[in-house]
């Protein structure tokens, strides 16, 4: 990747061949082509987007969308700017990130946990570089694994306190506890991280 520019996939994208004439056939309208696309990356950009949204379901709505927009925008595509494999990561990134987005502006209109407000106060979680920080740090060994699942699921899959306590099948007040106390490590490791940058 590029001085400042995130590699999108991991090297993933290396084990990833995609033919040329292939390309051209789907940016030629052809139909068939696309569903070859499907057919040999499918897998692996539904792995790639759960490793980012650790929802099933959610990674496979994602690359169905993603291939949706490969579709619409393959015109848009130039072989001369780059390889084909990182430009189909790049917008497999870009919409889960989207969808994480979303995912927690919904949470927002309803319950929202504990504290979550003077959390934002000091991270703006709506910038996307925080957002990917974010996911980071809530899958490292410095907040304790409750904790994390908890801020996962309102987060990332929008479930309420109540929610998470009957998806879990913990008591609602351990639920409180678990995001009072994961905000307040998670808030302090990304005050640091950014400060730190």
């Amino acid at each position: 990747s590029t001085d400042g520019e995130p590699e999108h996939g991991h090297g993933e994208h290396r084990s990833l061949q995609i033919g040329a004439d292939l390309v051209r056939k789907i940016q030629n309208g052809d139909e068939v082509a696309l569903a070859e696309l499907i057919r040999k990356s499918k897998d692996v950009l539904q792995n790639y987007a759960y490793r980012i949204l650790r929802c099933w379901s959610d990674a496979d709505d994602v690359v169905s969308e993603c291939f949706t927009q490969v579709w619409n925008k393959i015109s848009g595509y130039d072989p001369k700017k780059g390889k084909f494999e990182p430009w189909l990561f790049r917008m497999t990134h870009n919409i889960a990130v989207d969808r994480i987005r979303k995912n927690v502006r919904r949470s927002r209109k309803h319950e929202r946990l504990a504290t979550v407000p003077a959390f934002e106060q000091e991270v703006e979680v709506d910038r996307t570089d925080e957002i990917v920080l974010m996911m980071k740090v809530l899958e490292s060994d410095a907040i304790p694994e409750g904790q994390r699942q908890v801020l996962r699921l309102n987060w990332f899959k929008g479930l309420s306190q109540v929610s998470i306590a009957c998806e879990l099948r913990i008591p609602l007040g351990t639920v409180k506890q678990r995001a009072r106390l994961g905000l307040a490590k998670l808030g302090r490791l990304m005050k640091k991280h950014l400060t730190s940058s």
